[in-house]
Order: structure tokens, then sequence, then C-alpha cells
């Protein structure tokens, strides 16, 4: 039930978003947060392959799930155009995994998109 409530909360924020318009200056900043999910199946498939080639039988942990991201800007804006700059981040990550008596394998496929 937390779960599902911090995520409606956080797509209100992202559809929302975090802004400040200021009409004498012409500047506009804002701020957003989101969910990003991915369709990353070449990656699986690289992941899946990466799991058959080590001599032990490494399992796929975690397959490139859905993650949150942010992203802010500063928009300095004219009667026709505007121009500024926005900044934003959000990232992924496979994992493959192996234990034993003997000790534990971990290998990361980490993604990060800005």
């Amino acid at each position: 039930m937390l779960k599902r409530l911090s995520c409606s909360a956080l797509l209100f924020l992202s559809l929302t978003g975090l802004s400040f318009i200021s009409t004498a200056q012409e500047i506009a900043a804002g701020f957003n947060l989101g969910y990003a999910t991915f369709n990353m199946e070449e990656l699986k498939v690289i992941q899946r392959e990466l799991s058959g080639q080590y001599p032990f039988d490494a399992k796929v942990v975690e397959s490139f799930p859905g993650y949150l991201n942010f992203s802010a800007s500063v928009l300095f804006m004219k009667p026709t155009y505007y121009y500024g700059v926005s900044i934003g981040h959000t990232s992924t990550a496979g994992r493959l995994s192996y234990s034993d008596y003997s000790g534990s394998f971990t290998s990361d496929q980490i993604v990060g998109i800005n």
C-alpha cells in the first residue's frame, strides 16, 4: 500500500512539476520528479547470454526495472522563442548472481541516462 501511495505521489509530481515563472524577468525555472520504465530487450538478451558464459549457473536477479527520474530547467522566454538549460537523470540496472558454500559472484550492468 505504501509503495502504491508513493508511486501515485511521484506520478502527481511528475505530471504537475514544480515550477516558477517570473513575468517581469521572463525567466521560468522548474523541477520534475517521475518514474521511468524501460524496454531494454537487447540488453536483456545480452544479460542472458552473459549468464550462460560463466562456468557456474549465474541467475538473473534484476533485469532493468523502472526507477525514479528527475529533471531541472531554467528558461529565458522571449515573445517568439525561449532558450535555456534543462538537465535530467535516470538509471536502471541488471544483476547476475551466484553463491554457494565456497563463495559468491555478482555482476552488475548499470545504465545511466542523462
